[in-house]
């Protein structure tokens, strides 16, 4: 498949390399603020939003771990595809510590992160803990990130893992550093590109996040398998 821009004056464009997609757009945070007049649960949203830059090739979501941030796991868990999605990377999804309380911090007001909280509670999301070195790091990326934004870097870079997230600010930063990346616009085509998922089940997940407040780059699936 060729290489394919959206609109890049709305901070939408779409990559496709080796098969493997990933989204660039505004960050959900940010997005989900503007449209709700107040700031969204646990994210950082000044370091967020930047425009857009170049389409970024992606490689397939790989068999070791995926390390997600709380805009991926946010956008699954109020989809119908919760349980799907963590069949579909049984024992390869992890998430920072921080990312687990950012969610806590917001299950107040919006209880259906419930599901995201449990699931990592569970270990089905399995909670990954900084090491020593990646502290270092950790702390450096906290002058300019929120802290589940700065530990999902600082163990991707680490532990050569891929990360998922939404947020344009980190998916910079992870471009800058040469990291695996995917979103979950990607995470939805390569699950359709494996079988797992039929094109209309994604296109429907997708229309609810979008309801949510996620700010994707295509508004269907379908109309780029």
């Amino acid at each position: 498949m060729e290489l394919s821009d959206l609109d890049p004056e709305q901070g939408q464009s779409l990559a496709a390399f080796e098969g493997g997609f990933i989204s660039l757009g505004k960050s959900w945070p940010k997005h989900w603020a503007r449209r709700n007049g107040r700031r969204a649960p646990g994210f950082k949203i000044g370091a967020c939003g930047r425009p857009p830059g170049t389409c970024l090739p992606t490689r397939p979501v790989p068999k070791h771990r995926l390390l997600c941030d709380s805009v991926v796991l946010i956008n699954f868990s109020q989809s119908e595809l919760w349980s799907k999605f963590l069949s579909r990377h049984a024992g390869k999804i992890a998430a920072p510590a921080q990312v687990y309380d950012e969610i806590c911090r917001g299950l107040v007001k919006h209880p259906f992160l419930r599901e995201a909280a449990e699931a990592i509670e569970s270990r089905t999301i399995e909670r990954i803990d900084l090491s020593d070195h990646e502290l270092a790091e950790f702390k450096r990326l906290l002058q300019f990130l929120g802290s589940g934004e700065a530990a999902s870097i600082a163990m991707t870079r680490s532990r050569r893992w891929t990360m998922a997230t939404d947020d344009m600010a980190v998916r910079r930063k992870c471009e800058s550093l040469g990291l695996r990346l995917t979103g979950t616009v990607g995470i939805l085509i390569l699950a359709c590109r494996d079988r797992k998922l039929t094109a209309p089940e994604a296109d429907v997940a997708l229309e609810k996040m979008i309801q949510a407040g996620f700010f994707s780059p295509v508004g269907t699936i379908s109309g780029i398998l």
